[in-house]
Formats: structure tokens, C-alpha cells, sequence
């Protein structure tokens, strides 16, 4: 399966002079026990967690773990908290699509801060790009 990088527009920098990035996203159905939710995901090797928005969980009727609070930090330090589920995943591309089951954390943004992220736990580690040895 073979995803597009989508071009984005950042502050200009002397880092990035251009003002552009390019990030991976992936399509992905988010099933739960009462619907499917569609969103664009980022893809984040750097992510320990799988993180997305509580109002997902809510849409698809995520089983969720509410006795069970977490916590994750982004790569400021901030911590946001992060309820797990657990959820089917399944990874579109064109034709093709992987599902599988996985447990993944469910966080409050606010509106403009949404967003869905694909880390190592409950995503990536279930497709081994390299060897850990």
C-alpha cells in the first residue's frame, strides 16, 4: 500500500525557507460498536501512542476504558489526557484496505487543535518496517 504526502503551508523559517512540509497521511475507518468514522490520520513514527479525537469515540460507539485515565506527552512535554478503547482500525488505500483490532487513546482538543495520530502502539507496531534487533 502506498500513500500521497500532502503538502503543507508552515511559518517560513530559516529552517524552512520554502514555508512548505509535506506529512503522511493515511485514510482510515475507525470502527466502533455502533458506526464507522472515515478521517485523514497522520502518520507519526515518532508517537508512542495512536491518539484521536474523543468525539470519534463517541460517533462510532468506542468501547472505552473510562476507569482507566492516561496520560501522553508531546514532544514540548505537555500532557494531555488521553482515555483508551478499543476500536477496529482499518487502512484504506484505493482499493485496498488492513484491519485489525487495537486499543488506542481517545483525547479532548479543543476544535481547532483536532486531529488523529498514528503511533507505535495500536497502529505501526502492528506493520514491522524494520527488525528490532
Amino acid at each position: 500500500m502506498k500513500w500521497a504526502y500532502r503538502r503543507y503551508s508552515v511559518d517560513r523559517s530559516r529552517i524552512c525557507p520554502s514555508g512548505l512540509v509535506y506529512r503522511p497521511l493515511v485514510k482510515l475507518g475507525v470502527h466502533g460498536a455502533t458506526g464507522v468514522a472515515f478521517v485523514s490520520a497522520l502518520v507519526d513514527t515518532g508517537a508512542d501512542h495512536s491518539i484521536f479525537p474523543a468525539s470519534i469515540a463517541t460517533e462510532v460507539g468506542a468501547e472505552l476504558f473510562d476507569d482507566e485515565l492516561e496520560s501522553a506527552k508531546g514532544i514540548s512535554g505537555h500532557a494531555i489526557s488521553v482515555t483508551p478503547g478499543r476500536v477496529r482500525l482499518e487502512l484504506i488505500a484505493g482499493e485496498q484496505s488492513l484491519a485489525w483490532s487495537a486499543i488506542v487513546g481517545f483525547a479532548k482538543f479543543d476544535s481547532e487543535d483536532e486531529c488523529s495520530v498514528l503511533g507505535h502502539i495500536g497502529v505501526l507496531e502492528s506493520f514491522p518496517l524494520c527488525s528490532t534487533e
